[in-house]
């Protein structure tokens, strides 16, 4: 994100924002899930250190297996969202610069 330009940067806003609406039914029923965090990094469930490690995002002081867990099994539920902008999680994974 360090490289986009400020139109990049606009674009990429609006898509999560769209994203956001689109959740909206998602999130009116209390039986589903939702762990949304601002990180721009893809496969964060594709490693330990990344789903419940100290390298994996948190939301609402949740790691991701952790809310994934509790909904699956019907703990409880876990409806959150991280912030409003891209990658404002302080709790979001390095991302090589390189790509």
């Amino acid at each position: 994100l360090k490289k986009c330009t400020a139109a990049q940067l606009q674009t990429v806003q609006g898509y999560r924002d769209q994203v956001l609406a689109a959740l909206a039914p998602v999130r009116s029923a209390t039986t589903n899930g939702l762990f949304l965090d601002s990180c721009h990094a893809h496969c964060q469930g594709g490693s330990a250190a990344t789903w419940s490690g100290d390298k994996g995002p948190t939301v609402a002081n949740t790691k991701m297996a952790k809310a994934v867990g509790d909904w699956f099994f019907e703990r409880s539920t876990f409806q959150n969202v991280d912030c409003s902008s891209l990658n404002c999680n302080p709790t979001c994974p390095a991302v090589s610069t390189e790509d």
